[in-house]
């Protein structure tokens, strides 16, 4: 995020009012709401943007790794994702720092929003893998599946129920360490 400072979220909430003006005039009517989306979505980015990253990696990885397996360049068997794939314990301490450092203010607040952002994504991957884990061998499982990565595509904040089941894997592994 070189060059994400004040000015450049300054002119792009402006840049944003205005193409929100241009494309839905009724919301431009309602300059306080206008205003108040833009700030939003100009918030949003140092923590959206870390944990698409980290989603994007991971799913790189798990490609990569099935394309070498099918080639035969990998000797070794396949990792069991959906059993292994926890948060280790000390990440929990430091995702609630940086949930909490995200109201700080002015350059601080971006560089723990990374975070928050990077740790939360990590933590939402390990509850998709939970979510795999104990749906495996039940009758219903394909539906669930289905309807989980569904939602999870068409609505995102469906992500924020695979965090918490993440939080809970990580909490339940370290206790039963």
């Amino acid at each position: 995020l070189l060059g994400y400072g004040k000015e450049f979220t300054e002119q792009l909430s402006v840049e944003l009012v205005k193409q929100l003006a241009a494309a839905s005039p009724e919301l431009a009517s309602d300059p306080v709401a206008t205003i108040s989306l833009a700030n939003f979505v100009v918030r949003s980015i140092p923590i959206a943007q870390p944990a698409m990253w980290v989603a994007v990696l991971a799913a790189n990885l798990w490609l990569a790794l099935t394309i070498a397996r099918r080639s035969n360049l990998i000797a070794r068997p396949g990792d069991d994702w959906p059993s292994a794939l926890r948060m280790p314990q000390g990440a929990l301490p430091l995702f609630a720092l940086a949930m909490a450092g995200t109201f700080l203010t002015g350059g601080a607040r971006m560089i723990v929003d990374v975070f928050a952002g990077s740790l939360g994504m990590a933590f939402a991957l390990a509850g998709l893998a939970y979510f795999h884990h104990v749906t495996r061998g039940k009758p219903w499982r394909l539906a669930a599946l289905w309807l989980g990565w569904l939602s999870l595509i068409t609505v995102g904040l469906t992500a924020f129920l695979f965090l918490f089941a993440g939080l809970y894997a990580s909490v339940k592994k370290s206790s039963a360490s």
